[in-house]
């Protein structure tokens, strides 16, 4: 992979999880992984262990991979991982300096050839992703982080 050093670096990431996991990422970072959700839902045994982030406009990237963590680690509907009580009792958003990793970013803008889009399969538009140890602070959990994402995710709220 390559890091591309034009990238601002002095921007906020955020990384949606469980609130199970804040303790380890904390002591220990991010270490790039396939989930179950992730495999399951691109049907490839062969995916590339990332670390993914989100900046502030794609925080609902974050919100997607916390849900989809809810709904694989414990077995429930997805409308049920989605809503309000699950997210704020299970879920977690750790933040990123950009300034601290080497962040990718796939744009947005159709500009990934044919060899990048097969190579980097489950890397959304908008998203930054790296296959290094990313360290996190600042954990957003319970109450907090359904302000947080009611804040910034466009178009929807969650009660």
């Amino acid at each position: 992979m390559t890091w591309n050093p034009d990238l601002p670096r002095d921007i906020d990431l955020y990384h949606g999880t469980l609130r199970m996991h804040v303790e380890a990422i904390l002591r220990d970072g991010i270490r790039p992984s396939v989930g179950s959700f992730t495999q399951a839902y691109y049907l490839n045994p062969n995916l590339t262990p990332f670390v993914f982030a989100a900046d502030i406009e794609n925080i609902a990237s974050c919100h997607s991979a916390i849900g989809g963590a809810i709904q694989s680690q414990f077995g429930i509907s997805k409308q049920e991982a989605f809503s309000a009580a699950a997210i704020c009792e299970y879920g977690a958003i750790v933040r990123i300096n950009g300034q601290s990793c080497r962040m990718i970013w796939r744009p947005d803008d159709g500009s990934w050839n044919e060899e990048m889009l097969a190579r980097f399969v489950q890397v959304e538009p908008g998203n930054y992703f790296s296959d290094q140890i990313v360290p996190a602070t600042d954990p957003i959990v319970g109450h907090a982080l359904i302000e947080f994402l009611n804040q910034h995710l466009h178009g929807s709220s969650l009660r």
